[in-house]
């Protein structure tokens, strides 16, 4: 990108000390700047990308740290992220709102946080 950005300059300088708008440096100009605009779009695409498997990354860490039980975990990595805000939370599910707030409060305590799973309340939010 810097590579670019300095051709551009070069260019610019070219057409500042000659006598006009040269046609062949302004085809040359818009060239240069189409290549750095695909650049950055490549570039802003590939880490939307990266962010992603980050997140996946720490949603299955934090999943896996809680110790829930295997179908619960199932349900909430597929649980929708908010954009809205400036840190990702899960939304639109009562009971990701409820495992949420558990897991929070006894992270929040220093309790540890670790689910049994009986048939009346299979992640733990109950105890």
């Amino acid at each position: 990108m810097a590579i670019l950005q300095a051709y551009q300059a070069d260019v610019l300088k070219e057409m500042d000390e000659g006598d006009g708008l040269m046609l062949e440096a302004v085809k040359e100009l818009r060239r240069a700047t189409d290549l750095a605009l695909r650049a950055t779009k490549h570039t802003a695409c590939s880490i939307g990308c990266s962010m992603a498997g980050s997140v996946a990354a720490e949603r299955y860490l934090w999943l896996n740290l809680t110790e829930i039980c295997d179908k619960e975990k199932v349900f909430l990595m597929d649980a929708p992220i908010s954009q809205s805000e400036s840190t990702p939370r899960i939304e639109r599910s009562p009971p990701v709102g409820e495992v949420t707030r558990f897991i929070t409060h006894r992270l929040w305590f220093g309790e540890p946080v670790v689910a049994h799973c009986p048939a009346s309340d299979p992640i733990g939010i109950l105890s």
